[in-house]
């Protein structure tokens, strides 16, 4: 019997790549009101979360290096990665070349980025509420080589609590890639190049050119919060711990994005509790 597989996320951001041939109207009309839902629908994705990006910086300012250009943000919550290997899912549009319209309207005129985690752990809130919360900052990073150990001993014994120190926050769940080429995997944490768990389960898909992802951040943390907008002063004073200020600037890759939710699927949309805390 093949081992059970370990639950995680489907991570997938997007935008419009050819603003002149697709509006953000129409592709997020498609993204919300058809392709999340057959996601959903392929029986091994119970919930899902759809969110868009709020700016933090002024119209004007020049995008820092570590800031997500993407306009959305799609979680799917994975009770088992590998449902990713199941017909229903493998013939998902995009996953399979689409029917020749659709191609035509939205794939070869939009950018995917799409990554497969697994989860590690996750630090909540005793107040928390079951369920995505309203703000989201994606956190994607990649420690030096040869400081994993020390990366993850942050986020657990110090990280985590530091940023539970902010307005409205819910709740953090930490994922790392994952190596894996068929159904009877089991999650790698040691990887070429990297101790620690790292791998080449993602993709960009930039106007239906697929490419992998060599550069894909190895560690994902979603910092969940329920307010009305993001305590930036709250979540600077989290990097300002001695551990923060050693782990910070050693960091090979940085990838953040803050959103704000737009709209639950499946479960998370029943208010059920059973994918919440994956």
């Amino acid at each position: 019997m093949a081992p059970a597989s370990q639950p995680g996320v489907l991570w997938v951001s997007s935008m419009v790549a050819r603003p002149e041939r697709l509006s953000n109207e129409d592709f997020n009309d498609w993204y919300l009101n058809v392709h999340v839902d057959q996601v959903v629908a392929t029986g091994g994705v119970p919930s899902a979360a759809r969110y868009e990006a709020v700016p933090i910086l002024p119209s004007d300012a020049e995008r820092p290096t570590w800031a997500m250009e993407a306009t959305w943000l799609t979680i799917y919550e994975l009770p088992s990665l590998a449902h990713r290997y199941s017909p229903a899912f493998t013939n998902l549009d995009g996953q399979s070349k689409p029917d020749p319209t659709l191609l035509d309207r939205i794939f070869r005129n939009a950018k995917f980025e799409t990554r497969f985690y697994e989860h590690i752990e996750t630090h909540e809130a005793p107040h928390a509420h079951p369920g995505p919360g309203t703000l989201v900052i994606s956190a994607a990073l990649t420690p030096a080589k040869g400081q994993d150990d020390d990366f993850n001993r942050w986020y657990h014994d110090e990280h985590m609590a530091e940023v539970g120190k902010v307005k409205g926050y819910l709740r953090t769940r930490r994922y790392c890639q994952i190596v894996a080429t068929d159904p009877d995997f089991k999650p790698a944490r040691t990887t070429t190049g990297n101790e620690g768990c790292t791998g080449p389960e993602a993709t960009i898909l930039d106007c239906y050119e697929r490419r992998q992802n060599e550069r894909a951040p190895a560690y994902l943390a979603l910092h969940e919060f329920d307010a009305g907008e993001f305590d930036m002063e709250g979540l600077a004073k989290a990097d300002e711990t001695e551990w923060s200020k050693r782990i910070v600037p050693t960091l090979e890759v940085m990838q953040a994005g803050f959103f704000r939710l737009i709209r639950p699927y499946g479960q998370f949309a029943e208010g059920s509790t059973s994918s919440s805390k994956l």
